[in-house]
């Protein structure tokens, strides 16, 4: 199976340049999801995990999967992406993380999380 590629958007850097001249044509992505980016190391969303997922890419996982008041459960939390996204939506969540490190920043993370509400046709208050 061929991995789509993105474009580098920036080809002029001295790091893609290398990557171009060993015959790279571009970054994998998220083969679905064109339009979200992979976490970068200037990232706002950086953290110390060394595969961090894009919030976006949680927000549209959770959207197509489930409904308010829904519970999203994650096995494998790391730094509480998928919790935090899940508390802004509206959703209850359920995580799991062994390592103790990145259990502390997932709990803070969440614990800052601030719920989303979104009143467009909501008939309440």
């Amino acid at each position: 199976m061929s991995r789509i590629k993105q474009p580098y958007k920036n080809p002029e850097d001295k790091r893609v340049k290398q990557l171009i001249h060993g015959g790279s044509t571009g970054t994998s992505l998220y083969e679905w999801f064109d339009d979200i980016d992979l976490v970068k190391n200037v990232s706002n969303e950086k953290n110390m995990h060394p595969c961090p997922i894009p919030e976006k890419l949680i927000e549209r996982i959770i959207t197509l999967t489930t409904n308010d008041y829904d519970t999203v459960l994650d096995p494998f939390m790391g730094c509480g992406t998928v919790p935090a996204v899940a508390k802004k939506m509206n959703r209850k969540y359920i995580g799991y993380e062994i390592d103790t490190t990145y259990y502390q920043q997932a709990v803070k993370r969440v614990s800052n999380a601030k719920v989303q509400l979104n009143l467009d046709g909501f008939g309440g208050i």
